[in-house]
C-alpha cells in the first residue's frame, strides 16, 4: 500500500508542479515575516549542522563549483576585477590599489628598507596602534622580514637599531 501512494504523490508532484510552485510563492509572499522569523529563531540551532551539509554538498561538488566560477570570471571579467579592487577597498582603507601599485612602483617594486626585491607587504611608518593613519602618506613597501622586525616601532627607534646590528 505505501509504495503505491509514494507512486502516486511523486506522478501527481510531477504533474503539478508549476501550481504547487505559484501557490507556494503566494503563501510565502503572504507570511513572509512569520516564516523569517521562524527561519531566524531555527537557525542557531540548526547553525553547525547546515553548515556541516554545506561542507559536504561542497566536497561532493568541487570540480562543478570550480568550474562555475571560473566561467563566471571569465565572462564577467570587469565585475570580476572590480570585486577584487573593492575588497582591498574595503581591507585597506584609505587609499586604492593603484595608488598603491604606484607607491610600490615609486620604490622600484623594492623593500623601502634593505632594497630586497620580494613579495612586498604594507608598512605603516607610524604604527597603527601608535596614532598613525592608514592612508597612502604614511605607508611603504617593505619585505615580510623588514615588516616583521619593525613591527611596532617608530622609524626613528627602528633604524639605530637596525644600524646595531649593522644592517642598515
Amino acid at each position: 500500500m505505501g509504495s503505491d501512494r509514494t507512486e502516486y504523490f511523486k506522478q501527481y508532484h510531477a504533474e503539478n508542479r508549476k501550481r504547487r510552485n505559484e501557490n507556494n510563492k503566494r503563501n510565502y509572499e503572504r507570511n513572509k515575516e512569520r516564516i523569517s522569523e521562524q527561519a531566524r529563531k531555527r537557525y542557531p540551532a540548526k547553525k553547525t549542522e547546515i553548515a556541516k551539509r554545506h561542507a559536504h554538498w561542497y566536497e561532493n561538488n568541487k570540480e562543478k563549483v570550480d568550474e562555475n566560477n571560473r566561467r563566471w570570471r571569465i565572462n564577467n571579467y570587469d565585475k570580476w576585477l572590480s570585486y577584487g579592487r573593492n575588497y582591498w577597498s574595503r581591507r585597506n582603507g584609505d587609499f586604492s590599489y593603484e595608488e598603491w601599485l604606484m607607491l610600490q612602483t615609486e620604490y622600484d617594486n623594492k623593500c623601502a628598507y634593505c632594497g630586497k626585491i620580494t613579495k612586498l607587504t604594507i608598512d605603516h611608518v607610524v604604527p597603527i596602534s601608535r596614532g598613525g593613519e592608514h592612508d597612502i602618506g604614511n605607508v611603504l613597501p617593505a619585505c615580510k622580514s623588514c615588516n616583521s622586525k619593525k613591527n611596532t616601532k617608530l622609524l626613528s627607534e627602528w633604524i639605530p637599531e637596525m644600524e646595531l646590528v649593522g644592517l642598515a
